[in-house]
């Protein structure tokens, strides 16, 4: 016997709805976007600074300068992901913030301990709202 399956009316050819962005993950999409500005900033700065000022080695400054800018672009790209609650994105935007709180720790190290409380705080707002269960849901990956 040839039996046909029929899918309800619409089903076959509506496209699949993304999952909902709870607000766990826009705010740490503001979290890691804060990050990519002050990285692109940076970068912007120090390739002006480089040019208009007079540096031991000006070639140093404006190299950092664009690296800093390019991390900066990467990082803006993995708030966009987030923003899209595409799970890829969840990965990078964690390891951004494990290395903000890595700097707090090398903050500490050098005496910075007003900038580092602030560092070290930041990067754990990250790291906890990426790991609550409403982004937890949204975020992760099927993998069988």
């Amino acid at each position: 016997m040839n039996k046909q399956q029929t899918l309800p009316a619409g089903k076959a050819d509506a496209p699949a709805q993304p999952p909902s962005r709870p607000g766990t993950v826009t705010a740490a999409a503001a979290l890691t976007g804060v990050v990519a500005a002050l990285l692109f900033g940076y970068g912007i700065y120090l390739v002006v600074a480089g040019l208009a000022e007079k540096p031991v080695l000006r070639g140093r400054a404006e190299v950092a300068g664009v690296l800093f800018a390019v991390f900066g672009l990467g990082i803006a790209w993995v708030a966009r992901g987030l923003l899209r609650v595409e799970p890829w994105a969840r990965t990078p935007a964690m390891l951004t913030h494990l290395l903000l709180v890595g700097l707090c720790y090398w903050m500490i190290q050098g005496s910075y301990y007003g900038q580092s409380v602030a560092t070290g705080l930041f990067g754990l707002a990250g790291l906890v709202l990426l790991f609550v269960p409403p982004s937890h849901r949204v975020l992760s990956r099927d993998v069988r």
